[in-house]
């Protein structure tokens, strides 16, 4: 019930504030395209033509590439390398409608490994998107996706035994109703998600008699319902408050079932829900910056009493500093609370920085490079883990048919706690061609 109080509060928010006269000081204070970064410049001047129907434009995209890893098992010591297939087939059909849009889209992702054939992963997804416009500065967007997915084994979310990588079921839908008016920006809206977990199977070798690897108790369905209000200060500059109300609901009910094989934990029913509060601001100033930060409070309470409650500091933000117009540099940090894809952990305390930079060597060659930290700190579970991500790589896009690429990633993680997680490095070289139209 709360739920819909939510609901029906913030939408009578959205039409109230539709109700008063004056739409043009709202386009001006929510004007934010004053700076553009290095990749959209290179998106934007070698995007694809497409091709016409109609009233619709299709964009077909297909990725080849190498990939050499040399730790696929994320393991400790004993690792394994191997040469990866890469090959990503896309297509988007898109309106080009003077009002409303609507885009389906759909692809699949393979990943052919040459020597561990048990590693090899199919991924597809069929979705579409849109936007109705109810009359001006009053409009609805939303989506829905589903799919199949798989895990790197880079996540944390395994151990080194399985013999191959955990994939998954997914639904994802999402609506925003958004109202400009004069200074004021009003939008309620909501976010769901179904997940459904394949059981993995453990190496014979090193536990025997080869057991089911449990993901039943990862299997969910999740919904978050935000509202928000923005006042614009100025042209460039606005402040917002936003309330989100988060459940997670889990297929395991009634308690305790089995045992996790590797930690020897009990696997717990992980219902939850809880609130996110923040204040914040979006700006996009001069020619120097431009960005979105907020800070706030949230809390998760779970249903089992196993589970202790988590409740505190809450922040999120990114910033896209202007360098020169060759050079943008970005920055993001967040604390929040996450799902666990660990049994016998309730959720994650997440704490992540990031910082990446993109240069134009050329106006048809771009140069980036980026550092990515995350610390979680896993809730009613004796473990901690320190993730880093390093890449850096090059594009060139050859023409709008075309972008040839490389990449370098280096993947790390330290654990430590009573159920610590293994530590391990993994190194990835990737080469890759685009081809669009």
């Amino acid at each position: 019930m709360a739920v819909h109080r939510i609901l029906l509060t913030t939408a009578s928010a959205c039409l109230a504030v539709g109700a008063v006269a004056g739409t043009a000081e709202a386009q001006i204070a929510y004007d934010r395209d004053h700076n553009v970064s290095v990749q959209e410049r290179a998106s934007g001047e070698h995007a694809p033509l497409g091709i016409g129907l109609g009233g619709f434009m299709l964009f077909p995209e297909l990725t080849l590439g190498m990939q050499y890893n040399d730790n696929i098992y994320a393991a400790t010591t004993g690792e394994t390398s191997d040469w990866i297939g890469h090959a990503d087939s896309s297509v988007r059909l898109a309106s080009q409608w003077s009002r409303h849009a609507l885009n389906f889209f759909g692809g699949i992702t393979t990943r052919t490994y040459i020597d561990n054939s048990d590693d090899t992963t199919f991924d597809w997804r069929l979705g579409a998107d849109g936007r109705f416009d109810i009359i001006r500065d009053l409009y609805i967007t939303g989506g829905a996706e589903f799919g199949q997915a798989s895990e790197s084994r880079f996540s944390g979310n395994g151990p080194a035994a399985l013999t191959g990588p955990i994939d998954y079921d997914y639904t994802q839908a999402n609506a925003q109703l958004v109202r400009d008016v004069n200074r004021i920006r009003a939008s309620i809206g909501f976010n769901y998600g179904k997940y459904d977990f394949k059981d993995g199977r453990l190496n014979p070798t090193i536990i025997t008699p080869n057991p089911v690897f449990e993901q039943d108790d990862r299997d969910s369905e999740s919904l978050d319902i935000t509202g928000r209000l923005d006042f614009g200060i100025s042209p460039d500059t606005a402040v917002f408050g936003q309330v989100t109300h988060h459940t997670r609901d889990y297929d395991l009910d009634g308690g305790f079932t089995n045992n996790d094989p590797v930690n020897g934990v009990p696997i717990l029913d992980r219902d939850a829900k809880g609130w996110r509060y923040l204040v914040g601001a979006n700006f996009d100033l001069t020619s120097v910056v431009r960005g979105e930060v907020a800070v706030g409070y949230q809390t998760t309470e779970y249903d089992s009493p196993a589970f202790s409650d988590v409740d505190g500091f809450s922040a999120y933000g990114q910033v896209d500093w202007f360098v020169t117009q060759l050079t943008t540099a970005t920055f993001n940090a967040a604390r929040e609370t996450v799902e666990s894809g660990v049994t016998g952990a309730a959720g994650v305390e997440r704490t992540s920085f990031g910082a990446r930079v993109d240069h134009e060597l050329r106006r048809d060659l771009i140069l980036t490079g980026g550092l990515t930290y995350a610390q979680d700190d896993y809730v009613s579970l004796n473990r901690n883990d320190d993730r880093t991500v390093f890449d850096a790589g090059v594009d060139w896009y050859t023409n709008r048919m075309l972008t040839i690429g490389a990449r370098y990633e280096r993947f790390e993680q330290d654990s430590s706690g009573l159920n610590a997680d293994r530590d391990f490095t993994g190194n990835v070289f990737t080469v890759r061609a685009t081809l669009r139209r």
